[in-house]
């Protein structure tokens, strides 16, 4: 007896994010450096934005992430430092800090350890005139 070949399951495609308006930054990009965060067991782990691209649709709806990688969650209408602890090399040792450090003092100089400025755009001043207006309506 002939069997029916077998009928494929309709799938709801999953929407992408809409992409900002155009920022007056034009070097608004993802921080390199790898941020922490808890997984699905609340352990924590570290993470970097190429994993938040994997399910921008769900993770840059975390405004955490959002502000970490700009770029990855079309962010960039928007300059803000990121929120959370992200992993940099100070003189050869690996440490967790995050932009409030970073503003604590000799801003300049930890401004230019590697992935900062991208990290803290707004401590590290970097902020268009434009976006700082647009933070400042959004925050005050």
């Amino acid at each position: 007896v002939p069997t029916a070949a077998p009928v494929p399951i309709p799938t709801t495609p999953v929407p992408n994010p809409t992409p900002a308006a155009p920022s007056g930054n034009t070097d608004c990009t993802d921080s390199p450096l790898q941020f922490r965060t808890e997984n699905g067991q609340g352990e924590k782990v570290w993470r970097g934005c190429s994993w938040v691209a994997n399910k921008p649709y769900r993770r840059c709806s975390n405004e955490e992430y959002a502000a970490h990688c700009r770029e990855t969650c079309n962010s960039c209408n928007v300059c803000v430092d990121s929120p959370l602890k992200f992993k940099l090399v100070k003189d050869g040792n690996i440490i967790a800090r995050d932009c409030e450090w970073v503003g604590n003092k000799r801003t300049m100089t930890r401004c230019g350890y590697d992935g900062v400025d991208e990290a803290c755009p707004l401590t590290c001043d970097l902020c268009s005139e434009e976006e700082e207006d647009k933070r400042k309506n959004i925050f005050e």
